[in-house]
């Protein structure tokens, strides 16, 4: 072996070596009692887990076991949680986390990874910081922020069938481009979007608050009952719904709705709003300004209340959508209306719409009832 061979060849063992040391270091932690997370007997002495959990190994605690973090802060690879998780110290997780037993955080939580909650996930008050980078989803299982505590998403958030209760605290999704949405409903309060898009594709309802500088991108329905929303709100995919029904007054964003609903009990202000599927009036809910009808857009009158048309219904009606009363609330027209050519108005059964003997022109080439 000539003289460059020989330092090549023992950089490759040496290399050799580290890399069995990096491997052998690496472990899959179950536990095996209920103990604390520092306890010398609360993990298998199984392969190479002889130790309490590292950064780079992957935690299981087994079904029957709980386990209590005890040291200061816990730097693992991922966490399975099969039976019980008490969280009181923080959680650095750089990989997956799941829950399929009862995980319950009162420390700092960080996952980089994602999240898949089938059993308990139970956020209670502690410290601040709960992060999940990644994809938090709900399959059957149960989000209970009963702590209050706020939350940050980077990787989007599912609701399949699961039961998810935000409380109060405020839910800001940034850093990266996600989504939120699945096959079951998504509630939240209080949510800011931070210089990212959102595409909310479920059902999403926000109570109270939707702030932040980023975009909300809307293709499935949300229910938005605070004053006024602040970020860029795109609301123009085939089909979607934004249902304004808060109690109180509130302002429409001035933007272009595919399908919008006022609904609630009070004033919207509705400057500089064009909609271009149904705007559908519910509740006792009143415009301030009547909209730019898209060509085929629909005026629909939803309400069990007795109400007169307002500003809404303009005149001439040209929108071929038509006009539709479609509940059991008399609706009164509040003035003489004239229907564009080939504009239908349909009276659903059960429905009633009450002239108070003014004129109403009919040019539309059916009348529906």
């Amino acid at each position: 072996m000539n003289g460059l061979a020989k330092p090549f060849a023992l950089l490759l063992s040496l290399a050799g070596l580290l890399l069995g040391a990096t491997n052998a270091n690496a472990a899959v932690c179950t536990s095996v009692a209920s103990a604390g997370w520092n306890a010398a007997g609360t993990w298998t002495s199984a392969g190479n887990c002889n130790r309490v959990p590292t950064v780079a190994d992957d935690v299981i605690i087994a079904l029957g076991n709980t386990v209590t973090m005890t040291a200061a802060t816990a730097n693992v690879l991922s966490v399975t949680v099969n039976g019980t998780l008490s969280q009181s110290q923080t959680l650095n997780n750089a990989g997956a986390l799941s829950v399929a037993g009862t995980l319950t955080s009162t420390a700092s939580m960080v996952i980089t990874g994602t999240t898949t909650v089938t059993g308990n996930l139970i956020i209670s008050a502690g410290a601040v910081a709960r992060t999940f980078t990644g994809l938090v989803t709900l399959t059957g299982g149960t989000w209970n922020n009963s702590g209050n505590m706020a939350i940050t998403l980077r990787g989007g958030l599912a609701n399949n069938g699961g039961t998810f209760t935000a409380g109060t605290g405020v839910y800001t999704f940034n850093t990266n481009a996600q989504a939120i949405g699945g096959s079951s409903a998504i509630s939240i309060p209080s949510v800011t979007v931070t210089a990212v898009t959102l595409t909310n594709n479920g059902t999403l309802t926000v109570s109270t608050t939707l702030a932040g500088t980023g975009t909300l991108t809307n293709t499935g329905t949300l229910n938005f009952g605070g004053a006024s929303i602040t970020p860029t709100l795109v609301a123009t995919a085939a089909g979607n719904t934004v249902n304004y029904n808060r109690a109180n007054t509130q302002t429409v964003k001035p933007t272009t709705y595919s399908n919008l609903t006022l609904s609630g009990t009070s004033a919207k202000t509705t400057t500089g709003v064009t909609v271009n599927g149904v705007l559908s009036m519910e509740g006792t809910a009143t415009a301030s300004a009547a909209p730019t009808y898209g060509a085929s857009a629909t005026l629909q009158y939803n309400t069990a209340t007795a109400s007169t048309a307002g500003v809404e219904w303009v005149n001439p009606f040209n929108a071929t959508g038509g006009i539709i009363i479609a509940n059991t609330g008399v609706i009164t027209m509040n003035s003489a209306e004239v229907l564009g050519a080939s504009v239908p108005l349909t009276i659903n059964s059960g429905a009633t719409l009450n002239t108070d003997r003014k004129s109403t022109r009919l040019n539309s080439s059916h009348l529906g009832i």
